[in-house]
């Protein structure tokens, strides 16, 4: 559901389980922002997280850590030459886009979202997508067995999955 309080737009989720058996899933945003030569996302209080990689079939095949310069990701060419960034770190709960002279464009805020994938297409359009996951793309090596997939979410009979996250514009 979406709900628009004064320049903050929220986004919730609600997932319910009415089988008798384990229900599995994931769930996730697309959400993409314009943006100018010289923006760049800005992490609240992260000097460093783990990133995922993507081959070239979508499929996760390393992890490294990211450090970050003074909290900040400069939206160039380069950034996305290996595909999106993948991030799973609870201690990211928000993101925020500034233009180039530092001034907040808009945030992404999302409390409890284990995941949270940045990405664009270099030299294809001007937007970042800022997306915040519960679930991941599956591993090269996977088992493809869905219960024992990274990130995947499960609810038990009658169980209620709920969450949200918003972006608010400046």
């Amino acid at each position: 559901s979406y709900k628009l309080d004064k320049r903050k737009l929220i986004i919730s989720y609600k997932v319910k389980n009415i089988s008798e058996d384990k229900m599995y899933f994931s769930i996730g945003a697309h959400p993409a922002f314009n943006i100018s030569n010289g923006d760049f996302l800005e992490f609240e209080e992260i000097e460093k997280t783990k990133r995922y990689f993507l081959n070239d079939k979508g499929l996760i095949y390393k992890e490294e850590e990211l450090f970050f310069l003074e909290n900040k990701i400069i939206l160039n060419e380069n950034i996305f030459k290996n595909d999106a960034l993948i991030f799973n770190d609870k201690n990211i709960k928000s993101i925020i886009l500034r233009d180039k002279n530092n001034n907040k464009i808009l945030k992404v805020e999302f409390k409890d979202f284990p995941y949270l994938g940045v990405w664009s297409k270099p030299n294809l359009a001007p937007f970042v997508c800022i997306e915040p996951w519960f679930g991941v793309a599956d591993e090269e090596n996977s088992n493809q067995n869905i219960e024992d997939k990274r990130g995947v979410q499960v609810l038990l009979k009658d169980e209620l999955f709920s969450y949200f996250y918003s972006i608010e514009v400046w």
